[in-house]
Formats: structure tokens, C-alpha cells, sequence
């Protein structure tokens, strides 16, 4: 069997199967074991030997390392929470309320929902079928005609593959190797664009033929409002301010809203509450530590707080595994930027990824002669870890991986000391800030 053959086969039993009522993971999974099988199968070779098996095994380690894959699971718990905590439902009656005057409300509520539920979520399917069941009968119970409301709760619901966060773009992105900061920001313009449209043909074809869309009664968005609300309706009072300023100076005197006495430390609670959003997180930060290297032609520390914007395209693309986030070398501005680790990996002399893939312009794109110009740190010597202090033994290793041109790294002959006491000639590094 041929491999486009195979491939027709492998895609006309999924949908078979789907069509069955076989659940969808375990279909793909045992029609991609079993085809894989098939297609990498040799005569004469065992079957446990077959490279399918160690596809699936490096596939699974491939998906589990994955970062941005991360986002799904926690995507579809974030669905969940606010599904069983019925925040859609109170969303829902909230923006009919808002909108009770607008002609063919109840399906310019579901669209407006159905975009706000796709952006929280990202899923299409878990939206259409929520709304269907939340929005749906209202319409219909109102006297809307059924495709209005079938085309509104389906049209919203396919909102979520294009408004960030979308499940769709983090599967794409991963999968392509594309940016999802990228992705992102290509697709944001467009769906909220085609949300204005779908609005903008909702109410034109409810004013064009209002029989679609019956305007609700009014006791069907009247709801009761406590008393307190009610007398704001009326206006201010005259000693609303002189009240609060009385209240300041002798809380004793005031109650709050549940009828307990006003204290001063409760005036400073709220006082502190109210001022927290307002302090800098610069005000939390602190200096950067001395050995914290920033990627090659990385701006000002503070510049280079400000562009960063944590998408850690740079720590993907990073060839030795030298860039890794910042934890609290940084301060508490500088949590997850990009910071180069010497001991994990070097900073490839011939590489300028990660300026190209910058978003920003954080870290620059420099062409190559001016990458390998540019400084990054200084190196330091550990007598206590190196070779010919240590063990009086000669090594060339920091010389042989000096990738500059002449070496920085040179040798002089010296004499260090046993253990025993005895005088041994030895090779030692030379570095023009080293001292000997």
C-alpha cells in the first residue's frame, strides 16, 4: 500500500469513527499507532523493533516538554471554573439588561457573551454548546425566529478561534513553530472585526423585519432594585460631603453599610487597599545582581524591562540552552526576563536568533560581525575548580572553546603546589583581567 493510499485510509476510518460515537482521543490514537505501524513496517524485522514505537515514545516527551501546550489544560480548568460558578449565566442577564432597548436584544446579548466567553475560554465547542443551552430557549420562548437565534449562539460561538486566547492559535503556533505573540496579534483585528459585523447584521435585520425579534415585555428585564439604590435616583444629598467629612474626623460617630461603628484602623485598610494599585513595581525592585548577564546588544536595564514583554520566544530558540528566565535576580520587574547562564550553556559564537525573534527590540537584531564584536560579561577564574591549580595537571579546555579570533584565553608557564608541598610546572590560564 502506497503512502498516499495509506494516508486516505488512515483519514476515512477517523471520520468513520467519529460518525460512530468512538471517542475522539482514543480514535486518533489507535488509528495513528496502528498506521504508524503499518507505514514504518519492514519485512523480516521484528515487531518490536518497528520505529513507530519510538516515534510515539520521543512524540510524548516532545508534547510533555512543551511550554506553551501548558496553556490548554489550564484554559480548559479556567472554563470550567466559571461555568460551575455560573458566571455566564449571571453575564448573560446582566448584558440583557444593558441592551433591553436595543431591537433583537436577547441575540445581541448571546454575541456579545459568546465573544467575551471565547476569549476566557478559547474553546469553540464548550462555547456553541453552553450558549445554546443557556441563550436559546429565552429566544425562542420571546418569539425569535430560530434560525436569528441558531446563527447567533453558532456564529459567536466559532468568535473563539480568532480572539485571543484562542486554543486553536496555541495548537497552531506549536505545532508550525510560529509566535504566538504573533499569531495573536494577526488575529485580534479580525475577530473583533467580525464581531462588529455580526452585530451590525443582527440589528439591521431585526430593524429591517422586527417580526424576527420581538421586543421583550417589560416585565421580562424589570428587575427589583434594593431601596439604597432607589434613593441615588433622586439625587445626592446636601450632607452627603459634610457626612464623609465628619466620618473622617470622628468615625466613632459613623456606621457602615452593615450598621457596625467606623474605626480608624478600618479607614486605613481601605485607605491601603485603594492606594495599592497605584505603587510602581519599581518601588518593589531592586538592583540587578552582578553576574546577571542579559542577552547579546540587550538595551539599558530599564529600557530593557520596559520593551520585555516575557514571551520567552528568545529562551526557545536559544541553541546551547544558555538563556533561561530570571527568578528574583532581577528584582520583581525583571521576573521571567531572559538572563544568559554561563554553566548551562554558552552563547554560540555564530548565532543571532535570539534578536530575530524578538518581538520588541529588547534584545536588537545585530548582524553577525557586530554580535561577535560585543562583549556580554566578563569571565572570572575559580582557582578552587580549575584543573591546573587544583591538580597541578595541564588543561587546554578554555582555550580550545574560546571562539574569538586571536584566543582571549592564552597560557604561561608558572609553578603551583601539592599537596604535599612539592613544586610542580604546570601550564596556567592567562586572561588580560585575570590576576595570577
Amino acid at each position: 500500500m502506497s503512502d498516499p493510499v495509506l494516508g486516505l485510509t488512515m483519514l476515512g476510518l477517523i471520520v468513520a469513527a467519529i460518525m460512530m460515537g468512538f471517542p475522539t482521543a482514543f480514535t486518533l490514537m489507535g488509528l495513528g499507532m496502528i498506521f504508524g505501524f503499518l507505514a514504518f513496517w519492514a519485512p523480516g524485522q521484528p515487531w518490536w523493533q518497528n520505529h513507530a514505537f519510538d516515534l510515539i515514545v520521543q512524540r510524548a516527551y516532545g508534547v510533555m516538554t512543551n511550554d506553551t501546550l501548558l496553556s490548554v489544560p489550564l484554559f480548559v480548568l479556567m472554563g470550567y471554573v466559571m461555568e460551575r460558578a455560573a458566571l455566564v449565566d449571571r453575564m448573560f442577564h446582566a448584558v440583557q439588561l444593558a441592551f433591553r432597548r436595543v431591537p433583537a436584544s436577547l441575540a445581541v446579548t448571546t454575541l456579545l457573551v459568546c465573544a467575551f466567553w471565547g476569549i476566557a475560554s478559547g474553546i469553540v465547542g464548550a462555547v456553541v454548546v453552553l450558549m445554546g443551552v443557556i441563550a436559546l430557549r429565552p429566544m425562542l420562548n420571546a418569539g425569535y425566529d430560530v434560525r436569528l437565534a441558531a446563527g447567533a449562539i453558532t456564529a459567536g460561538g466559532t468568535l473563539g478561534i480568532l480572539i485571543p486566547p484562542s486554543v486553536m492559535l496555541i495548537v497552531y503556533a506549536a505545532v508550525a513553530g510560529q509566535s504566538i505573540v504573533k499569531l495573536y496579534a494577526a488575529a485580534m483585528l479580525p475577530g473583533f472585526f467580525l464581531t462588529f459585523l455580526y452585530l451590525v447584521y443582527i440589528l439591521g435585520w431585526a430593524i429591517l423585519n422586527p417580526r424576527i425579534a420581538p421586543r421583550l415585555r417589560p416585565d421580562q428585564y424589570r428587575v427589583p432594585v434594593p431601596d439604597d439604590l432607589r434613593r441615588l435616583e433622586r439625587g445626592r444629598s446636601r450632607r452627603v460631603v459634610p457626612g464623609l467629612l465628619a466620618g473622617l474626623v470622628r468615625p466613632g460617630r459613623a456606621t457602615g453599610v452593615d450598621g457596625s461603628p467606623v474605626r480608624y484602623r478600618r479607614i486605613a485598610t481601605y485607605a491601603g487597599v485603594a492606594v495599592v494599585p497605584l505603587v510602581r513595581l519599581g518601588s518593589l525592585a531592586r538592583r540587578p545582581e552582578e553576574f546577571l548577564i542579559r542577552p547579546p546588544g540587550a538595551q539599558d536595564e530599564g529600557e530593557f524591562l520596559a520593551r520585555c514583554i516575557r514571551c520567552g520566544e528568545c529562551l526557545k530558540v536559544c541553541l546551547t540552552n544558555g538563556l533561561q528566565p530570571v527568578l528574583w535576580e532581577a528584582g520583581l520587574e525583571g521576573l521571567y526576563t531572559p538572563r544568559l547562564v554561563p554553566r548551562l550553556g554558552y552563547c554560540a559564537h555564530t548565532c543571532t536568533l535570539c534578536g530575530q525573534v524578538c518581538p520588541t527590540g529588547a534584545i536588537p537584531r545585530l548582524e553577525l560581525e557586530v554580535k561577535q564584536a560585543l562583549p556580554l560579561g566578563t569571565a572570572f577564574l575559580n582557582r578552587s575548580r580549575c584543573i591546573p591549580y587544583t591538580e597541578g595537571a595541564d588543561c587546554l579546555v578554555c582555550e580550545e572553546h574560546c571562539p574569538v579570533s586571536p584566543k582571549a584565553i592564552t597560557f604561561t608557564q608558572g609553578e603551583v603546589q601539592d599537596r604535599q608541598g612539592n613544586k610542580l610546572p604546570v601550564k596556567l590560564p592567562l586572561h588580560r583581567l585575570w590576576p595570577l
